[in-house]
């Protein structure tokens, strides 16, 4: 991504810093804005994973990314999930942000979701399921580089208690 960093001098703006200004222009001028690269956060990891809820706390599949960078925010426009079905993708809008530290969890229904937990930030709709014996879940970045992927199953040693008794 690329933010603001300066205005090239004209004799008409002010403060060249300032993304903002204000002017009444009546002659015909150039105004150049200048911008850089901002640092972004790849420190990203699928944290939780939610593939067979209990019946009677029913969100719908879901997982979480966990920024665990302390410093910097992850922002995931044009980033993309996928689950093992190839026709399965899901793609970050634009500005979609984690910021440092912090976590978003994409939903594959919005709408159950935010029935049961309504005060979690969430991302959705996803467009696919999670599979309920096993699936596994990649994160990519815009440059179609793997960022984070976690394979799941309902058999040992991954806990039987994931698989439809409420846990994540």
């Amino acid at each position: 991504g690329y933010k603001f960093d300066s205005w090239d001098a004209n004799g008409l703006i002010a403060e060249l810093n300032n993304a903002v200004f204000s002017n009444n222009i009546n002659t015909s001028s150039t105004f150049k804005a200048n911008f850089k690269t901002s640092e972004n956060s790849n420190q990203l990891v699928i944290s939780e994973i939610n593939y067979n809820s209990k019946a009677d706390i029913d969100a719908d599949d879901w997982f979480e990314i966990w920024n665990y960078s302390t410093s910097l925010d992850a922002n995931l426009t044009s980033y993309y999930v996928k689950d093992d079905n190839p026709d399965h993708k899901f793609t970050f809008p634009v500005n979609t942000i984690i910021p440092a530290n912090k976590r978003i969890v994409v939903v594959t229904n919005s709408f159950n979701f935010r029935k049961i937990y309504p005060d979690i930030p969430h991302i959705g709709d996803l467009g696919f399921n999670l599979g309920n014996s096993g699936d596994e879940i990649s994160l990519f970045n815009s440059s179609n580089e793997l960022i984070s992927k976690v394979s799941y199953s309902d058999l040992t040693p991954w806990p039987s208690d994931a698989d439809g008794k409420g846990y994540t």
